[in-house]
């Protein structure tokens, strides 16, 4: 036996850290850039809200029906999350 590992195994492991280096490129940057898009959200909240203003302004408030499913959703979404924790916290 030899003390030199082979080529092929130098090799293997040269793959094996580009590999690796590339995952944690690639990740970092999918944060950098998740993080720049939800910024820029953030930054566009105020014109968000006034072109929902100047659009509730030119056709009127949605219809009451609509309103209600819309809470209706929400409060089945709530009430599902809230069934979830009990059962996680063991609370029924």
């Amino acid at each position: 036996m030899d003390a030199v590992p082979d080529l092929q195994t130098i090799g293997l492991a040269l793959a094996v850290l580009a590999l690796l280096g590339w995952f944690f490129w690639h990740v970092a940057a999918s944060y950098l850039n998740a993080a720049k898009r939800f910024s820029a959200w953030l930054d566009t909240g105020a014109q968000r809200q006034r072109d929902r203003i100047e659009h509730e302004r030119i056709r009127g408030r949605p219809p009451l029906w609509l309103r209600s499913v819309r809470a209706a959703l929400i409060a089945a979404m709530v009430g599902m999350m809230a069934y979830l924790v009990a059962g996680k916290l063991q609370i029924r």
